[in-house]
């Protein structure tokens, strides 16, 4: 997704726990990093990297404190398995997605298309258009997928 956003992009690290994602995005020349997370601790620990602009405690499934169409770009990783978070979270996250913007997420198979039938009636709906899809071969435990969507102009 590098190649597909400027460096002044503003991006939100969704689930940024103690902030690993972000210091990658942060690598790759991405200065307008904001983070959320449920877990006031791990946004302690996050906010002393200072690599986000701002950080935001927030839980997935509930109404977020962002504005319509705030984030040029919406990035997840390790928070959407387990059915931990409600398939709700998808709308909140939509809806602060600027249209044309990219939502990134990484989803474990084993979750058997959970989060990712979610995604995909977003597709059928026209709200997203699948850009990407990826297999990630990183644990032996488990296996994910990179999906990496587009909102709708």
């Amino acid at each position: 997704i590098a190649d597909q956003l400027p460096g002044n992009a503003e991006i939100l690290d969704v689930g940024c726990g103690t902030g690993l994602l972000g210091r990658e995005l942060y690598a790759y020349g991405f200065e307008s990093l904001h983070g959320i997370d449920i877990s006031q601790k791990s946004l302690e620990v996050a906010r002393q990297l200072d690599v986000y602009k701002a950080v935001h405690r927030g839980e997935l499934g509930q109404p977020l404190d962002f504005l319509d169409s705030s984030f040029d770009a919406l990035i997840s990783c390790g928070v959407f398995a387990r059915k931990q978070v409600p398939v709700n979270a998808f709308e909140e996250l939509v809806r602060i997605l600027k249209p044309g913007g990219i939502l990134a997420v990484v989803l474990r198979v084993e979750d058997e298309g959970y989060y990712e039938g979610k995604l995909l009636e977003y597709c059928s709906a026209e709200m997203l258009t699948e850009v990407l899809r990826k297999r990630l071969e990183v644990l032996t435990s488990c296996r994910h997928d990179l999906l990496v969507l587009k909102k709708a102009l």
